[in-house]
């Protein structure tokens, strides 16, 4: 099992990310539309069962709810864990079942 970091933000993010044991870090530009995140796709298909995608910011999957649910489904479907730096206490589970309360 091991943890792959994932941003669409600044260096510091690589850096936080990196510092937090992530053996490899995806980085997207900021301004890159949520449907054109070649290098997320790329760190999700990298990824095994048991892996952890870890984020410093919930935001980082995307700002659109319907992109944020495909994602965390994947996970789900490919026995992947998530994990929020900012926000340690948020398990897979419990963030696809907000995600999934809206419409």
């Amino acid at each position: 099992m091991a943890d792959y970091g994932y941003t669409r933000r600044t260096p510091n993010q690589v850096d936080k990310l990196e510092a937090a044991g992530c053996v490899k870090v995806f980085a997207d530009y900021a301004a890159t539309s949520p449907d054109m995140r070649l290098n997320l796709m790329s760190c999700l298909v990298e990824m095994e069962a048991g892996d952890r995608l870890v984020i410093c910011e919930f935001t980082e999957v995307s700002r659109h709810v319907g992109t944020a649910r495909e994602v965390l489904e994947w996970l789900d479907v490919h026995g992947q864990e998530f994990g929020v730096l900012d926000e340690p206490k948020w398990t897979l589970a419990e963030v696809l079942a907000w995600v999934r309360s809206f419409p």
